[in-house]
């Protein structure tokens, strides 16, 4: 039925001077399958039934993905391709009405156990490898010395060793801001640090960081990892610090030598994106959402970046085939149809939320574009579809909220694409 319905989409599009034939929205739901699947039990956490969490794995995250030691742990459940619940706290909410710690990031185990707290994640991820050991999927912590646990080692010595030290604990610029002077004088913020880096770590010491971290990567040379040629927990704990690092370093200290111009680290960044595909699909963050967080506190740093949040292009098939292919929740099309499968699953949401900027037309027209395989080849878009598209960019879908890089790199592409062309009024 659904090869059917899109053999007839591009035989239809095609037959009209390459004009765009929009579907209903039943037919949307026929040709993205994916989107009457919900991502697997999703929960608010004021609406969750207790009765649903009794006996099975629960994550419970923050629900615009900003914590980096959550990210931690929902990677770690992706890489080991677990069935597990995830319940969504608002960001900054420690208790629910029912008095329940619901402070980030937390797991609860089948048994009832419970974990929670930054300090906890490497004790969560003993766990995970000790209860789901299975070879099919990562090994956290694989043998490379006979003497020494390198995976863990690289957790619980070396990460506290290597990041900038006396820095405010801060989930949305983690290891960026240092401590102010506790002289308790009264003073304005900019006069609380007597140097010119303002209230920053010292760009000296980001340097050495950066430095210190491409030389533990340089340690075990048979592979990009920190282990060499194996993903191991080590990566998936340092992993969300450097992607943050990525994105914010160059509003603070735009004339040192970025992250990713470090061999080392760039060229273990992408091999995580090409070997972890659950990363760039779907939990990697993008450098405008950490951009954002770093401008809101400091609006002076904001200037143009390029964006870097992902080696990968958009249209790689492999990396995309391989996390749709165990996941029926995700569109097997490719990153535009999951942009597409979001909206179509979304669409009561965003149509009651966005009412002053997004008609039902407009949306509608907007999925067909987004579902289209060929949609670089249709020239009969309506400028209404062109503003909905850009306004779910800039305004709706934010990474890694509701999508992950390779799905928001494929709507900036189809937007792009179709601000060059001619649009029907």
């Amino acid at each position: 039925m659904k090869e059917g319905l899109l053999v007839s989409f591009l035989l239809l599009s095609a037959s009209y001077c390459r004009a765009l034939v929009v579907p209903t929205w039943s037919e949307l739901e026929t040709l993205l399958p994916s989107c009457t699947i919900l991502e697997p039990s999703f929960y608010h956490h004021e609406g969750n039934d207790e009765s649903d969490l009794n006996g099975k794995l629960v994550l419970y995250r923050d629900e615009d993905g900003y914590c980096p030691y959550s990210q931690q742990l929902w990677l770690a459940l992706e890489a080991k391709n677990l069935d597990y619940i995830t319940v969504l706290v608002p960001s900054g909410l420690a208790y629910n009405n029912n008095g329940e710690d619901l402070s980030m990031p937390k797991l609860k185990w089948p048994d009832g156990t419970i974990q929670s707290g930054a300090n906890s994640i490497p004790a969560m991820l003993d766990k995970i490898q000790i209860e789901f050991p299975s070879t099919d999927t990562i090994d956290f912590y694989p043998s490379v010395s006979a003497s020494v646990n390198v995976a863990k080692s690289s957790i619980t010595r070396r990460f506290d060793g290597v990041m900038p030290r006396n820095t405010i604990p801060s989930s949305l610029t983690p290891y960026l801001l240092r401590i102010p002077s506790d002289d308790n004088k009264p003073r304005p913020k900019w006069d609380m640090f007597a140097d010119e880096d303002g209230p920053y770590v010292p760009q000296r010491k980001v340097k050495v960081t950066l430095e210190e971290i491409e030389e533990i990567l340089e340690e075990y040379n048979a592979g990009p990892f920190f282990l060499g040629n194996a993903i191991s927990a080590a990566d998936l704990f340092w992993l969300p610090f450097l992607e943050r690092f990525v994105a914010q370093l160059p509003l603070i200290f735009p004339d040192v030598q970025q992250p990713r111009e470090y061999e080392l680290i760039d060229e273990w960044m992408a091999a995580i994106e090409e070997q972890l595909p659950c990363y760039a699909c779907r939990i990697q963050g993008c450098e405008t959402t950490w951009q954002r967080l770093l401008i809101a506190s400091f609006p002076e740093l904001k200037r143009n970046i390029k964006d870097q949040s992902s080696s990968l292009d958009w249209k790689n098939t492999d990396v995309w085939k391989r996390y749709a292919s165990i996941r029926p929740h995700v569109a097997d099309g490719g990153p535009a149809q999951e942009v597409a499968a979001h909206i179509v699953r979304n669409r009561d949401t965003i149509l009651s939320r966005y009412s002053s900027s997004v008609k039902e037309e407009g949306l509608l027209e907007a999925c067909a574009v987004l579902a289209n395989p060929r949609y670089d080849d249709t020239e009969s878009v309506s400028k209404d579809a062109v503003q909905v598209l850009t306004f779910l960019r800039d305004e709706v879908l934010m990474v890694p909220r509701d999508i992950g890089v390779l799905p928001a790199k494929a709507l900036q592409a189809v937007c792009s694409g179709l601000q060059t062309k001619k649009v029907a009024s």
